[in-house]
């Protein structure tokens, strides 16, 4: 295979007697897909910090092309050639797609600030018809939804020029027609000799795009193998996860009352005619393609987005919600589907995360009951695994996985009546999935009703009662569960509604 584009040898890192990584090697070639794989916190985020120059290792060395190399910072990273993509988005929300996509650029000249505008987008239209991108490269990027931000940050990847790129869980929240375009890029990368780090908890991607993958566990790289000499069955047996046949706890409840009913709701100019009903104790599937309006049906009804026609109904009563306070008062919890910049305080410790939405549970004579609290949250940490788990760390240094279990467990402890969950399981390894499921599970059998918003048709089958698909901002189909199949749902998702 000649000589690795980078390689890893012998880093470590200690964080505390709980977590420390130890001796990770791990190494990629020019024009190769590497798959990294572990469950959360078990040391993958870290890895990838270091090499990109977030983090610095306190032992072990770093090579490019066969030279050791120092990288100390992001800029030093990006100087050696070096890309990420990280789960979490970086772009900057008041300029342009295209902008945003040269902002960065390594060479000046192609840097969009030395670039004449009109050759800018004209190539940037270039590259987005090439790869099948239906986005407004003169939209501003604050406009965007969270997968089509992430598009963005995959052309920027590809037009870096880097030699070495890092993608952190990129197809977590897409769907197939997204995932697809996401597999040209790389494929395109890889034509172009690009040395590629995949991090990824799904099996068939790295059966479809990866050359080799290894797998980390508690900080320590247990193993590297090449995809076409192994089976699945053996990648399961190295993740030590749950067979796929457990991977869904579905219970069979039976259904109360219409608790929210949504009647002609339109909004920003996407949504329209937005009629839907929702039981107690059931949970509803939204699913649909990048920008059909999943995401934003999710905040008209939580007070985020101004509904500009239609009522919502809540047990029988119409509401306005004017904030997310309205909404909380009516029992309704959203947990938003862009984890960074609306889910979760990095600067606050996992207690204080955790029990943020909860306060009054724990008010005792207006003071908080230290005790009580601590307890109570012990129990949704143990209860989702989340690692390392103590209560006095920082949020910022948890794995993406960790950070998003946390913030799950600040709604299941608020006690609503309502949940929307946009991408609950987004960037979570699969054991830790279904953790999640089964917090679902216990939610809607105490009698709490879930709006399960997701991309991953295989969960929406797997988990819900009913099924709406958007399409266009419009409902274009609506099955129960025993009527719902991949094909059907993925047709009436290309399709607009009412038709």
């Amino acid at each position: 295979m000649g000589i690795p584009k980078l390689e890893v040898k012998n880093i470590s890192r200690y964080f505390s007697d709980a977590f420390s990584l130890c001796n990770v090697s791990i190494d990629l070639y020019p024009g190769e897909v590497h798959a990294f794989m572990g469950e959360n916190g078990s040391g993958k985020s870290t890895v990838i910090k270091i090499i990109s120059g977030v983090l610095k290792q306190d032992s072990g060395v770093i090579l490019i092309d066969n030279s050791a190399v120092n990288i100390d910072s992001v800029s030093s990273a990006k100087r050696h050639g070096i890309h990420c993509v990280w789960q979490d988005i970086n772009l900057y929300p008041n300029l342009t797609v295209a902008e945003n996509i040269y902002m960065d650029h390594p060479n000046t000249e192609k840097s969009f600030l030395a670039r004449n505008q009109y050759r800018m987008f004209r190539e940037c239209n270039d590259i987005f018809n090439e790869f099948g991108i239906n986005i407004d490269t003169r939209a501003k990027a604050g406009q965007l939804g969270f997968a089509q931000k992430q598009l963005v940050e995959m052309v920027k990847a590809y037009v870096s020029n880097a030699q070495i790129v890092i993608f952190d869980e990129p197809s977590a929240a897409f769907t197939s027609n997204e995932k697809d375009i996401l597999y040209r890029i790389i494929r395109a990368l890889k034509v172009k000799n690009t040395a590629i780090l995949y991090i990824t908890h799904l099996l068939d991607e790295i059966e479809l795009i990866a050359d080799r993958f290894s797998v980390i566990h508690q900080g320590r790289v247990i193993g590297t193998q090449t995809v076409s000499n192994t089976s699945k069955d053996e990648i399961i047996r190295m993740l030590a996860v749950p067979a796929e046949k457990n991977r869904y706890p579905k219970l069979n409840i039976t259904l109360g009352k219409v608790i929210m009913s949504v009647k002609d709701l339109s909004a920003a100019d996407i949504l329209s005619s937005i009629s839907f009903e929702l039981r107690k104790s059931e949970i509803l599937g939204i699913t649909g393609l990048m920008g059909s309006g999943r995401s934003l049906l999710a905040q008209c009804l939580f007070g985020i987005t101004p509904v500009k026609t239609g009522t919502i109904e809540i047990n029988g009563q119409k509401q306005k919600f004017s904030s997310p306070e309205d909404a909380i008062r009516n029992g309704i919890a959203l947990l938003p589907e862009d984890r960074a910049s609306s889910s979760i305080f990095g600067c606050l410790n996992l207690e204080n995360n955790v029990t943020l939405s909860s306060l009054k549970r724990f008010e005792q004579y207006k003071y908080l009951h230290n005790q009580i609290m601590t307890d109570v949250t012990d129990t949704y940490i143990k209860k989702l695994s989340i690692r390392p788990g103590n209560l006095n760390d920082l949020l910022e240094n948890y794995s993406g996985g960790n950070q998003q279990k946390a913030a799950v467990a600040r709604w299941m402890m608020s006690r609503s009546k309502i949940y929307i969950l946009d991408e609950p399981t987004r960037g979570v390894d699969i054991a830790s999935k279904t953790d999640i499921y089964n917090c679902m599970l216990d939610l809607v059998s105490k009698g709490a009703s879930i709006i399960l918003i997701s991309s991953d048709i295989e969960e929406i089958l797997g988990m819900c009662d009913r099924v709406l698909v958007l399409a266009e901002g419009q409902i274009s189909g609506e099955f129960r569960r025993s009527e719902a199949t991949k094909e059907a749902i993925m047709y009436k998702a290309t399709i607009k509604g009412n038709q």
